[in-house]
């Protein structure tokens, strides 16, 4: 049985109940109108922790996420991103790819999407 999904957290999506169950995806979104004039930083890590809490939710933490999709207002906070990124993914990263984009909704500065697997990981032989 698969469990429920955490739905929308803080301004956050969890869409679940992909191949059978297993795999998650976590989209996140920042809600722009709160810390417009905050650090970089900030940015990131209150993204990050969003993304913890509806880990959380589903049963997971970010040993689970297999891939990130990072999307940057400035290509120029990606080394701040990657300081703070590191304090949450520790060992085994997940796939990642980071874009400058245009524009992101509400003024944010960073969105990050990432694909989570619920249960135990193993690793493939080829």
């Amino acid at each position: 049985s698969s469990k429920k999904p955490a739905g929308l957290v803080l301004g956050l999506l969890l869409l679940k109940g992909l191949e059978e169950g297993r795999l998650s995806h976590v989209v996140l979104d920042q809600k722009g109108d709160q810390h417009r004039e905050s650090p970089r930083g900030h940015w990131t890590l209150q993204a990050l922790k969003n993304m913890g809490e509806i880990l959380k939710a589903a049963g997971c933490d970010f040993t689970n996420v297999v891939k990130t999709t990072v999307l940057l207002a400035d290509i120029n906070d990606f080394n701040t991103v990657n300081e703070i990124y590191k304090q949450y993914f520790k060992s085994n990263f997940p796939a990642r790819a980071a874009y400058q984009v245009a524009a992101l909704p509400k003024g944010s500065r960073i969105e990050i999407e990432a694909v989570a697997v619920q249960g135990p990981l193993t690793t493939a032989s080829l």
